[in-house]
């Protein structure tokens, strides 16, 4: 468990999740998880069990899984101080143009200066800090005097939030396969190895192995066109799918690791 908890401090730190974020997002899941196993055979939820199982009150179990998820969701947009700045940025007509674009910002302090943005949006903590944060992410270009937000920035994050969803998604799937029914076929689990004479050839690499594995995939949905036993079987009443994920993970190493 501590190498996937590890992992997804990564993926917090990297989207401007706060440790309070994921402690509400486990609490609701947990109990939402608690809820399905805890469903009666009228449909009502035993919260009695809930409590039970999650460690909560009934009364909280109660308020989390009926809580409207657009309330957890817009607390948690604003949550981050840094993601909570460039929003603002984009926003206040004190650091936007007319158009609403984000205005270059002088480091020195002044009105309509970074400091002031940093001191309306991110109380006392210092502009350098957040100035770092910034750069961290890749938000912001310094020139010597003024700081300006990178053009792309808005179009690279919801790339990056995007694939990061498609991932998550994929791996929530396989980690529900492990404890469904054992009539459930288990998740496989394949890995190669692929040796690198130089570091030119890495990003050609990397390619190649991206459009291997859509070529693999575009053959495996193939299999669904046509029937694959033979002899007369009774069709299902409705259809059904068989939904599969390619993880590609490409960890650089020595090669005598």
């Amino acid at each position: 468990m501590a190498p996937l908890l590890k992992q997804v401090a990564s993926l917090a730190v990297r989207f401007g999740i706060t440790p309070r974020d994921i402690s509400e997002i486990l609490r609701r899941d947990c109990v939402r998880e608690a809820a399905r196993l805890a469903t009666l055979g009228n449909g009502r939820v035993n919260f009695s069990r809930v409590a039970v199982i999650t460690g909560l009150s009934r009364v909280a179990a109660r308020q989390l899984l009926t809580a409207a998820p657009q309330t957890a969701n817009a607390a948690m947009a604003t949550s981050q101080r840094a993601w909570r700045l460039i929003s603002a940025w984009t926003h206040d007509s004190r650091f936007s143009n007319n158009r609403g674009e984000p205005r270059a910002l002088h480091l020195r302090s002044a009105p309509g200066s970074f400091g002031e943005l940093v001191r309306s949006y991110c109380g006392d903590v210092p502009v350098r800090a957040v100035l770092s944060e910034l750069n961290r992410i890749g938000a912001i270009e310094i020139s010597a005097s003024q700081v300006r937000l990178k053009r792309d920035l808005p179009r690279k994050m919801r790339h990056d939030i995007s694939s990061a969803r498609k991932v998550l998604a994929a791996a929530g799937d396989i980690l529900q396969q492990f404890g469904a029914p054992s009539t459930v076929t288990p998740p496989t689990h394949r890995t190669t190895t692929v040796t690198v004479r130089n570091d030119a050839d890495i990003p050609v690499l990397l390619r190649q192995i991206d459009s291997t594995i859509e070529a693999a995939l575009e053959a495996v949905k193939a299999l669904g066109r046509h029937p694959v036993t033979r002899g007369r079987h009774r069709k299902s009443a409705k259809a059904q799918t068989i939904d599969v994920s390619a993880l590609v993970t490409t960890r650089l190493r020595a090669a005598h690791e």
